[in-house]
């Protein structure tokens, strides 16, 4: 009897501790393959007779059906061209009730949409290899904390900081403070945009100075990404009442102030950058110009402008008339001659083709003309998207600090 009750003590502290781990066993991880000729297959195993689909930033216009293969009893879509050497996300969708596929453990979250992500393996030499892992020094990226008193509350960042700030300690960085877009939060720079990777590799490789790049969150009405802030595990949101007021640009020094007496930071203009993509590009195009001896690099990616917001037809909902009271709708003109008068060391402007705010960009690099004022401009193809904006940090950092 005894023998029964340890034998049976032992399967149950075995259960027990599987149950614990969550432990099923190895996945096949064979729902996405690169073929030899760089095209892709993606793969869902399920029974037959439902509509599948997916959404990938590989396929063409995003989205694309799957047909069902009878051989190994699973939906299955590939492309009909090599895709490019990214960062890519997909989902599928069954019957219209979209999932992350059960077989790649690798997700990532874009505004509401948890979506999968493969990275397939580089060159040495090509966009994938930046944003990928390498034998090379490593930075550090952490969360912090600081209080805003403007809105009486502690708000969340993050801060990348390079290989050797701890072990240097009289070393001090310039900065770069880079903004997300709406819907975004601190961790989609870290998440999306791969930041920690892609600078780690570009300092390494001597493409870029050695600097902090400090993300904050740009939601004036939150203190944190939704699950990392006071209000709980809220569902993620894009529309907030001050996205575009002004009210974030106004408190920004606030963050500069903290970075400055928080980390070992070179503190003057000549060592800032900021820089942001769709509204964070509005917002950075705001921050600089309201105060021009803050910043000598400034970096506006696919950039929302204060026309596209108070007058384009799909901005100008998120900006209530009565909230326009902030003085950064005030002297646009004057402000703008002032802060080239200060002379920045560079204006960089990017945009691609398809962009839905290619328009405004325009219209605002036709403004920067008539004055006179010096820019860099960089166009690309594709339109409003993570790939594009990966692509602007990788060749935006290298210009900075020199």
């Amino acid at each position: 009897m005894k023998h029964i009750l340890a034998s049976l003590a032992i399967l149950l502290a075995a259960s027990a501790a599987t149950a614990q781990e969550n432990y099923n066993g190895n996945g096949s991880n064979d729902s996405y393959q690169l073929l030899p000729d760089g095209r892709a297959t993606l793969r869902l195993k399920a029974p037959k007779g439902h509509k599948v689909s997916l959404f990938a930033t590989f396929v063409p216009e995003a989205w694309a059906d799957m047909t069902y293969n009878d051989s190994i009893k699973a939906y299955e879509y590939t492309t009909a061209a090599p895709i490019t050497n990214d960062f890519h996300t997909y989902k599928f969708f069954m019957d219209e009730v979209g999932f992350t596929d059960p077989e790649n453990v690798h997700v990532v979250r874009d505004v509401t949409w948890q979506n999968n992500y493969v990275l397939p393996k580089g060159d040495g030499n090509d966009h994938a290899t930046l944003m990928s892992v390498n034998n090379v020094p490593h930075g550090s990226l952490t969360d912090v904390w600081y209080y805003s008193p403007s809105e009486q509350k502690s708000r969340r960042m993050n801060v990348y900081l390079p290989a050797g700030y701890f072990t240097d300690t009289n070393r001090r960085y310039p900065v770069l403070y880079l903004l997300h877009g709406m819907g975004g939060d601190e961790n989609a720079w870290p998440m999306l945009g791969r930041v920690p990777q892609i600078m780690d590799n570009l300092i390494a490789r001597g493409k870029a100075e050695p600097m902090i790049v400090v993300i904050p969150n740009g939601v004036i009405d939150v203190d944190a990404a939704a699950g990392y802030g006071t209000a709980g595990l809220v569902q993620p949101q894009a529309e907030f009442p001050r996205l575009f007021t002004g009210h974030y640009e106004m408190a920004f020094p606030e963050i500069v102030n903290f970075a400055d007496s928080a980390f070992r930071t070179i503190p003057d203009k000549h060592h800032r950058a900021i820089a942001g993509l769709s509204m964070g590009g509005y917002n950075s195009a705001n921050i600089s110009r309201q105060y021009p001896h803050l910043f000598d690099y400034v970096g506006l990616f696919s950039a929302a402008t204060i026309e596209s917001v108070t007058t384009g037809e799909r901005l100008k909902q998120f900006l209530p008339a009565e909230l326009m009271n902030t003085p950064i709708f005030e002297n646009f003109d004057g402000k703008l001659k002032a802060q080239f008068e200060a002379k920045p060391a560079l204006y960089w402007i990017a945009i691609g083709k398809d962009d839905f705010l290619y328009d405004a960009n325009t219209d605002y690099r036709r403004k920067l003309d008539s004055f006179g004022f010096p820019y860099t401009y960089y166009e690309t193809e594709g339109g409003h998207t993570w790939a594009n904006w990966r692509d602007y940090i990788i060749n935006f950092a290298p210009l900075l600090f020199k």
